[in-house]
């Protein structure tokens, strides 16, 4: 094996101290399902544009790792914690729909700040222009 770049060096050791991080500061990421939750709202708050729109989030059941228990579980403390807040289906009066807080809002954009803040101090990030 041939010896680690600089780059590499640097990307795994921001890598290690962004876990350390988020193992000290962002509370659903300490296990399995809620790393998965976590990040699945994230995605779906950045596809949807949900902070603006409000649009609820869908398809949170869609993993073949987790069971559905497991998420139902983990959705119910998340709702508990306040990271989500429960609503009836606009389409579907006795579907329930979850969004996520401001609280959880607020925490993603502290982890943003984080990921910036420390892959930045040996890497330059730049933003990709993303007009088609």
């Amino acid at each position: 094996m041939e010896t680690m770049s600089v780059r590499g060096q640097a990307i795994l050791c921001g890598l290690a101290q962004l876990h350390q991080w988020e193992a000290e500061s962002v509370p659903p990421l300490d296990t399995v399902s809620g790393r998965f939750l976590y990040f699945k709202m994230m995605e779906q708050a950045m596809e949807s544009n949900a902070t603006v729109s409000g649009q609820l989030l869908k398809n949170i059941h869609c993993d073949a790792h987790l069971s559905e228990r497991a998420i139902r579980l983990k959705l119910r403390e998340f709702e508990r914690l306040g990271y989500v807040e429960s609503c009836m289906g606009s389409h579907d009066k006795r579907a329930r729909q979850l969004k996520p807080t401001a609280k959880m809002l607020a925490m993603m954009e502290e982890h943003i700040q984080a990921f910036e803040q420390i892959m930045g101090k040996e890497l330059l990030l730049i933003e990709k222009n993303h007009a088609a």
